[in-house]
């Protein structure tokens, strides 16, 4: 069923969200603070809301090491950091799979018969693979056998 949606209720969705402050603009509130002004003082005179400062405070404390992340903070930090690792471990998985998949098209496909070199012996005799990591991936250049 569809439902008429007037401007009001349009109002009603929008978000605002502020732009960031400057850094220059942070430092000197927090200087406000240490020079012994309250939050409610400080947030008054600049035009901020308290939670605007007590956030900045307790960051700069952090940052600086005058106070320790709170467990759930440390946690976070922790997973934001396994989960960066786990991308990058997943984009070495592709380039390898690109890599395997080059393999296979250079290299013939291993007969059953005794003959045929296994990678020991191929490396042994010089058998030489050169591929090229570039943007698109891991690409054969050439395989070469020297004597």
């Amino acid at each position: 069923m569809l439902r008429e949606i007037g401007f009001g209720d349009l109002l009603k969705e929008i978000v605002l969200v502020p732009k960031p402050y400057p850094p220059e603009f942070r430092r000197r509130a927090l200087d406000l603070l240490e020079s012994g002004r309250s939050v409610r003082e400080v947030a008054a005179s600049l035009g901020i809301a308290e939670s605007c400062l007590h956030r900045w405070r307790r960051r700069d404390l952090i940052d600086r090491g005058l106070k320790s992340l709170s467990p759930t903070q440390a946690e976070s930090v922790a997973l934001a950091q396994a989960r960066a690792r786990i991308a990058e471990l997943e984009n070495q998985v592709k380039i390898w799979r690109k890599a395997a998949a080059a393999v296979e098209q250079v290299v013939p496909q291993k007969s059953a018969s005794p003959w045929w070199p296994s990678w020991p012996f191929a490396s042994a005799c010089g058998l030489t693979w050169v591929f090229v990591v570039g943007d698109t991936g891991i690409e054969p250049v050439a395989s070469t056998v020297s004597r």
